[in-house]
């Protein structure tokens, strides 16, 4: 489940040799001089940049392709102790204190169909800015996002080796980014590395999840991509998806307004509207609740179960 952790060790690192000591093991030492002018020392190991200065260090990666090599795979709670008891051996330092500056969870869901197809499902979100960048759909606030995206099509672009049992697969991936105000967004005073070890915290992060999830509107009735053969299907799902989106009682309210609005439009327009509304309806080709949303409902529900204590 986790992905990136970023954190903040803060130490007194004033004297060069102290900082060199930490990160002896490691051969692909660089050193600058930061915008206060002090001596720092950058390394880049494992997906992880470390980056050391007189105040702290300061880790920058994803503790899951620290631990596997690549992303695909959710941390258990064993394998993430294990991957932070291999840090810490390799920079001779305790890590429990350091306090998690950013923190990625992800999910990733085998689907019947291309990942994009399930796009249409997700509707709006309260406080979030819905959009589409990049072939990933995005919600984003100030403090945190939520992605979901082909997870095979991104790995492919960047020419990431593919485990081989997914290579094939309709991988859609969900991420919720946590990018500031980690404490107050998961009811806690401080977030620190030690609580990466906790069962209780990672069922925290599992709860968090789903509320975030729950708050996008889902679409049960998006457009059914297996009933369009001809335009007049897709035009009569328009119609549908359309005066779903409304709401059924606002749609003919403004249909019997229209009396108003269009006072010159004859009574019988507003019943062959409505007429034409009703025989669309009824109609088990169109008016079916979509595979692809329950789908994706049942498969992130299920990727939402706590952990056993």
């Amino acid at each position: 489940m986790l992905d990136t952790v970023n954190f903040w060790l803060p130490l007194d690192l004033s004297c060069d040799r102290e900082k060199l000591r930490i990160i002896k093991d490691f051969d692909n030492i660089r050193h600058y001089i930061n915008y206060r002018g002090e001596s720092c020392y950058r390394v880049s190991h494992l997906n992880y940049n470390i980056k050391v200065s007189n105040s702290g260090i300061y880790f920058n990666g994803s503790l899951s392709k620290y631990f596997f090599g690549h992303n695909f795979y959710a941390l258990t709670i064993s394998q993430t102790i294990e991957a932070l008891n291999r840090l810490e051996d390799e920079v001779h330092l305790s890590l429990d204190d350091a306090k998690i500056m950013r923190l990625d969870t992800s999910n990733n869901l085998i689907m019947s169909r291309r990942p994009e197809a399930y796009f249409q499902c997700l509707g709006g979100a309260k406080y979030y800015e819905r959009y589409q960048e990049g072939g990933s759909l995005y919600y984003s606030t100030k403090q945190k996002q939520i992605v979901f995206y082909d997870k095979v099509k991104e790995a492919t672009s960047k020419k990431v080796s593919i485990p081989s049992g997914l290579r094939n697969s309709n991988l859609l991936r969900y991420e919720v980014r946590l990018k500031k105000r980690i404490a107050k967004q998961l009811q806690m005073n401080t977030v620190h590395i030690s609580d990466l070890r906790n069962v209780n915290f990672h069922n925290r992060l599992i709860k968090f999840r789903t509320n975030e999830y729950q708050k996008i509107k889902l679409r049960k009735i998006p457009l059914n991509v297996d009933e369009i053969h001809n335009p007049r299907d897709l035009f009569n799902q328009l119609l549908l998806f359309g005066i779903h989106c409304i709401g059924e009682d606002e749609f003919l309210t403004m249909i019997d307004n229209l009396k108003y609005i269009c006072p010159n439009m004859p009574p019988e327009y507003r019943s062959r509207i409505k007429r034409k509304y009703l025989t669309i309806c009824d109609n088990q080709r169109y008016n079916k609740e979509s595979q692809l949303a329950n789908e994706l409902d049942i498969k992130m529900k299920e990727s939402f179960l706590p952990i056993s204590i």
